[in-house]
């Protein structure tokens, strides 16, 4: 009986001693991780979402021939290659400033039809609009194309149809 008892009290001697490692590991291992600060700023943002906050203008008047810019303010886009969908017409390789917050675009005249069709013209109403980088998408804004007007003496793309 003794022989018993001696296994036990070294069993439960051990036990304690085996959960108060375990506990002292995570414990520091959970302090290490909170007292590490991030390498750089980049570090921190890394595989956070870009955001689109806005775009400046937020509608425009288009005719043919005439090039529209718009910047789309935002954070977190990739400093040089970015897609921006504006509704159906993908604009691919699109650079922003070298903060990542800012993109120039021309809004497009045509988009491509499909089939073998010819382009069809960016009719005024509204169009979602997106930035897509690397890491991933923004939600989607809108922006409104008021009038699409013709050079003097061209029709407009109604007065085509």
């Amino acid at each position: 009986m003794t022989n018993g008892v001696a296994q036990w009290s070294a069993k439960a001697a051990v036990r304690p001693s085996i959960v108060a490692l375990v506990a002292v590991a995570a414990m520091s291992g959970a302090c290490a991780r909170r007292e590490a600060p991030p390498a750089d700023a980049a570090a921190a943002t890394q595989g956070a979402l870009p955001e689109l906050l806005r775009f400046v203008p937020d509608s425009a008047d288009i005719s043919l021939g005439q090039v529209v810019r718009v910047l789309a303010i935002g954070r977190r886009f990739d400093p040089t290659n970015n897609t921006v969908e504006f509704g159906p017409v993908p604009l691919r390789r699109v650079a922003a400033n070298a903060t990542g917050d800012t993109i120039a675009f021309t809004v497009p005249l045509e988009r491509l039809s499909g089939g073998g069709a010819p382009p069809q013209p960016v009719d005024p109403g509204t169009y979602n609009v997106r930035i897509v980088t690397a890491v991933g998408r923004t939600a989607t804004l809108p922006f409104r194309v008021l009038t699409r007007t013709a050079p003097e003496g061209r029709p407009n793309s109604s007065e085509l149809r």
